[in-house]
């Protein structure tokens, strides 16, 4: 994040209100080269309502399903 910022911005990326979130061995974990999109997002989501993520790789053809549904529905939680 720092590295881009600065590349970007030309400063250094503001951590002001962010937590750090530690992995373990139960996060979730991405098989392939594509659904990193999914994962970020749905982790995020978890995270935001204070639930450990507990979803995986079989997981994500119906989580894609359900974010398509809801941006369709113009309903984003």
């Amino acid at each position: 994040m720092d590295r881009e910022s600065r590349n970007k911005k030309k400063r250094p990326f503001d951590y002001a209100g962010w937590k750090k979130v530690e992995t373990t061995a139960n996060t979730p974990r991405q098989e392939n080269g594509y659904d990193c999109g999914v994962f970020a997002t749905f982790c995020a989501h978890y995270l935001a309502h204070t639930v450990d993520p507990n979803f995986a790789q079989e997981d994500i053809p119906h989580l894609r399903r359900r974010m398509m549904i809801s941006i369709l529905n113009k309903h984003i939680e």
